[in-house]
């Protein structure tokens, strides 16, 4: 034996078996399938060998190994898109197929390895339309976004077997895309789909699309404070009367509670603004909510939307130019004149002096203690007297009767009524909104059916409970005296022809330029702006509710105190 052979025979016995290789995916034919799955697709690489497993990123599939370089697999369905997490903005829905062996697992293949799943419509907004079509439709999902090329062909769209004539594709800055279209006439229900050379978009309970139904677009909610929020949307009745509108909300999207819109849509064929208060919700918590509106024609679902209550940073009370230490209550007198408090029907504007007390204070939190801004300030109005009351309406109708020649007199009363109520100061610039009273979600509300509040009973005799706690009350109406002097002389009224009650939320401006000097001889003042600053509701239902005008003066009970309201 040459040395030469000697030393192949001592190589061969130390190299023992050649090591497996692990698995590389260097192609995948065809590259793209709908998202339903089910396309038979073709694993090119090498090391596939005693292959146990194929995966589409983490969704397992049958497969079958038909040699070391090749394997036959099946596309798994694509899971929910919404929820996807492979599902980028701007990118399609892609897996990657990896084949797994004893040797270990290849690695995705960002440039020959990958899979892209098909169309898919993940909503469609509105969600019905007229059965004549003509409305513009906003579908939303996966699977065109590689279709913005300039002339490049996308997609064919359609409402159940009709097709929609043209569409647009748009991309957002975030790289969101999404396809408006004009709707074709249509009855009934039917599905959106969208079909690409990728597949057809899978039949789902997100792409379904009802015609003659009402047209409904839930909007963001407003007014989101610590426990409470007003819900907004549109509805569009579509020529057929809206039997009921509500919204749902609830911190999940299984919702669970819901309010009645107001006002009622009616049966129109444009979009009405709707919305709806609620409270006691819980504070620094999200909240979902959505339109839904009902015809004879059928049901229409808003879109999904959501909110979060806070805890808002001041504004905060002030006395003598210090900000009043947290959770240290403080008692105040009010006194000023309420002008053009108002009512539709039947007594009229009317003016009047007030006064009266409560308490202010800033609530405990993230404040002096930890050197943030902490809780805005909230209140109460304990008592609140509304005298020397003008009523233009009450007076001269009085005077036009038949008791009128006898020396009647009309007086306009008002009266306060659920006392206390609720104050919480909100906004981040001067002036700031003194929230009053409480949103009508909880009130009576509704035409008042439960009837007047216990204390102001109507001459039936018969009354209920007022409705939510913190929420103002009032009950305005025209008294009719034998003389004037049977008010100076605290006698009662010969009858009342008019009562009214009032009951809800203002939104007074405070703060800035209505602080004043903050002292005994310029006490802060609240500003009443009219109907933008809030509305109460009245047994004739919303939009014909009273509101307030005026302003009310702030002090300090027992020393002359100057209130004042800071950002800070």
């Amino acid at each position: 034996m040459t040395p030469a052979a000697a030393i192949a025979m001592v190589s061969l016995a130390f190299a023992g078996p050649a090591a497996a290789q692990t698995p590389v995916v260097e192609s995948v034919v065809p590259f793209r399938g709908p998202a339903a799955g089910g396309t038979v697709v073709m694993l090119k690489g090498k090391g596939f060998t005693g292959a146990e497993a194929v995966r589409f990123d983490s969704r397992s599939t049958n497969f079958e190994v038909n040699s070391d370089s090749q394997i036959t697999t099946v596309s798994p369905p694509l899971r929910e898109v919404r929820h996807c997490a492979e599902c980028a903005p701007g990118e399609y829905a892609t897996a990657y197929p990896k084949v797994t062996t004893p040797a270990g697992t290849s690695e995705g293949n960002l440039f020959f390895g990958a899979f892209d799943y098909g169309p898919t419509v993940a909503s469609v907004e509105p969600r019905g339309g007229p059965a004549t079509g003509g409305n513009t439709v906003t579908i939303r999902g996966q699977g065109y976004e590689g279709f913005l090329e300039a002339g490049a062909f996308c997609c064919t769209i359609t409402f159940g077997a009709s097709e929609a004539a043209s569409y647009t594709l748009h991309r957002s800055e975030t790289g969101e895309t999404w396809i408006t279209t004009v709707a074709p006439p249509g009855t009934g229900a039917v599905d959106v789909k969208v079909e690409t050379e990728g597949g057809l978009s899978p039949i789902s309970a997100e792409d379904q699309y009802t015609y003659a139904i009402p047209i409904v677009a839930t909007e963001p909610a407003s007014l989101i404070r610590r426990t409470s929020a007003t819900l907004n949307a549109s509805v569009n009745p579509n020529n057929s009367p809206v039997g009921e509108c509500r919204f749902e909300y609830g911190p999940t999207t299984l919702y669970g509670s819901s309010v009645p819109c107001i006002p009622s849509p009616g049966s129109g064929g444009s979009p009405v603004a709707v919305s709806s208060p609620v409270s006691g919700l819980s504070e620094n918590t999200s909240y979902h909510f959505r339109v839904v509106a009902t015809s004879p024609a059928g049901t229409s679902y808003g879109v999904d939307r959501s909110l979060a209550t806070t805890t808002p940073p001041g504004p905060h009370w002030f006395k003598n130019g210090v900000r009043l230490k947290e959770g240290a209550t403080l008692p105040i007198l009010t006194w000023g004149g309420a002008t053009n408090l108002a009512q539709a029907d039947p007594a009229g504007e009317t003016s009047c002096k007030t006064a009266g007390a409560g308490t202010i204070v800033n609530a405990k939190g993230e404040g002096e203690e930890t050197g943030g801004n902490g809780p805005a300030g909230t209140g109460q109005t304990q008592s609140a007297v509304y005298y020397e009351c003008k009523a233009p309406k009450c007076e001269a109708e009085v005077a036009a009767s038949p008791l009128g020649s006898l020396g009647f007199k009309g007086v306009g009363f008002v009266q306060a009524y659920n006392l206390p109520w609720k104050e919480e100061l909100f906004g981040s610039s001067a002036p700031f909104q003194e929230f009053v009273g409480s949103p009508p979600s909880l009130n009576l509300g509704n035409g008042f059916s439960e009837g007047f509040p216990a204390m102001s009973q109507p001459p039936s005799g018969t009354g209920s409970v007022w409705g939510a706690p913190g929420a103002i009350g009032m009950v305005m109406g025209c008294e009719v005296f034998p003389n004037p002097e049977g008010l100076e002389g605290l006698r009662k009224p010969a009858r009342v022809p008019s009562e009214m009650p009032l009951e809800g939320e203002l939104h007074p401006l405070i703060g800035g330029a209505l602080n004043e000097g903050g002292a005994a001889l310029h006490p802060a003042k609240i500003e009443f702006a009219g109907k933008t600053s809030g509305e109460l509701e009245d047994p004739l239902g919303p939009g014909s509710g009273g509101y307030d005008t005026g302003q009310v003066k702030y002090l300090g009970y027992g020393v002359q105190d100057g209130i004042t309201v800071e950002p800070n």
